[in-house]
């Protein structure tokens, strides 16, 4: 939800050439971008407006939750609060967000102009995540057989994998399927969980994860 990783793999191992967060972001293998807490203003570019162009302000008034919110690629919640206003994660609600990011409301701003505004940065964080999959490939030559997505932005990493030439024709292995949806989107934490059991007991037991149903 905040950043996107870039590990390649080698037999089964990460071969990334960075060790620290401060290492893989000075290798471009870690992007402070994600599909959830990113503030729109962090995305480059500047988006196009009533025949004029313009840049968001640099407050945390919308983050990249809203764009996709809009743009139906992340479900709606009044439950989820996690929002740059801390108002539910509804459609409604991240027009006003993101109008707000323009220092105006739907009285400056209609529903249509706030989603066009959604489509570019959706475009903007797309070609900002196909330009660093671009450099991590060039500096790993070779065809990439496989990718391994996981995470609440899965929707967004395939988009951007079927652009590259590189990982274009491969399989892509999506942890929603082989695993769960809730477990992918929290990959990381899951993966840290089944290390320490491993660590503690010496052996890995895959049953700790639960499977799709039939899975």
């Amino acid at each position: 939800s905040t950043t996107s990783d870039l590990i390649p793999l080698w037999q089964g191992r990460p071969c990334s050439k960075g060790t620290t967060d401060f290492t893989r972001l000075l290798a471009g293998e870690l992007v402070y971008s994600g599909v959830r807490r990113t503030p729109v203003c962090a995305l480059p570019g500047d988006v196009s407006l009533f025949g004029g162009t313009l840049r968001p302000a640099a407050e945390l008034f919308a983050t990249t939750l809203d764009v996709w919110l809009l743009l139906g690629e992340i479900a709606e919640s009044e439950l989820d609060c996690d929002t740059a206003n801390g108002r539910p994660a509804t459609r409604l609600a991240a027009i006003d967000r993101l109008a707000r990011s323009f220092c105006c409301d739907r009285t400056e701003l209609s529903a249509e102009d706030v989603l066009s505004v959604a489509r570019q940065f959706a475009a903007a964080q797309e070609e900002q995540l196909t330009q660093a999959l671009k450099r991590v490939t060039a500096e790993n030559t070779g065809i990439f057989l496989s990718v391994i997505v996981s995470g609440s932005g899965s929707f967004l990493a395939r988009r951007v994998i079927a652009k590259n030439s590189s990982t274009e024709s491969a399989e892509v292995v999506s942890l929603d399927s082989h695993l769960t949806p809730e477990i992918a989107a929290a990959a990381p934490a899951c993966a840290v969980a089944v290390l320490a059991h491993e660590e503690t007991h010496g052996v890995f037991q895959r049953d700790l994860l639960p499977h799709p149903a039939g899975g």
